[in-house]
């Protein structure tokens, strides 16, 4: 029983070493997202927006820059 139980807390420590490791790389991803978006905007004078209307009988409107894909 005791080594199902340190196997289960090994297990238990790789899945939230796993967990940080994820969340740190959605973190990077978010940063240099962001770093893209204002780039774009500083290089271009402003995002190139456009406004499109999704095809169907109740599309919804959506906008975004057509350099580097922010979406409003």
């Amino acid at each position: 029983m005791e080594q199902y139980k340190e196997e289960i807390e090994k297990l238990n420590q790789d899945k939230n070493s796993l967990l940080n490791k994820m969340e740190l790389i959605n973190t990077k991803i978010n940063n240099t997202y962001q770093k893209m978006y204002d780039t774009c905007s500083k290089i271009n004078n402003g995002h190139n927006i456009i406004r499109e209307r999704e095809p169907g009988l109740y599309g919804e409107y959506y906008s975004y820059c057509t350099i580097c894909g922010l979406e409003y």
